[in-house]
């Protein structure tokens, strides 16, 4: 019969590593895009802040808000009128909204790395802010915290009295 808590860390170990996968997966296409994705010039058309909804449960499920702001860019001689993806930017404060939105006035122009595979995928602040890696960052420490007590579990299994003591 197996232990209870051998069990839970047969199931967590798994997952654990699964949680690892994706978190390895997401900074690679993170920091790929950052190393790779070619810069554009590009002239903002229209910056505001836009309202939506936190999704959230009753408890600070107020509005939130985030920068919207529309690029003119030109690539291999085609124009794009996009919509800017700022990576991670939604905050309950609509000042601080603001003063983003302030940094990007209409007929400002900023260099913004876009997607060669789709152009019309472009990203403002591309890895500048913690938002960027903080899905990979929880998916890590999710996968690690998972994966360690299974660890510890066939390490003290298979040197129950430590790798260090010799038996006499």
């Amino acid at each position: 019969m197996i232990r209870r808590s051998t069990a839970w860390m047969l199931f967590l170990f798994p997952v654990g590593v699964g949680l690892i996968g994706v978190g390895v997966h997401l900074v690679r296409k993170e920091v790929g895009a950052m190393i790779t994705w070619p810069r554009v010039d590009a002239v903002v058309v229209s910056s505001r802040v836009v309202e939506g909804s936190s999704g959230g449960s009753s408890r600070g499920s107020g509005p939130v808000y985030s920068p919207g702001l529309k690029l003119k860019y030109t690539v291999a001689g085609k124009e794009y009128i996009r919509d800017a993806e700022m990576s991670g930017w939604a905050t309950s404060s609509h000042a601080w909204s603001e003063e983003i939105v302030d940094e990007y006035p209409p007929g400002s122009h900023h260099m913004v790395p876009y997607n060669p595979a789709d152009p019309n995928e472009v990203r403002m602040q591309l890895g500048g802010y913690l938002d960027t890696f903080s899905g990979p960052l929880i998916c890590l420490v999710l996968g690690f915290a998972s994966v360690l007590p299974g660890l510890w579990r066939v390490y003290t299994l298979t040197f129950p009295t430590g790798p260090w003591l010799t038996q006499r």
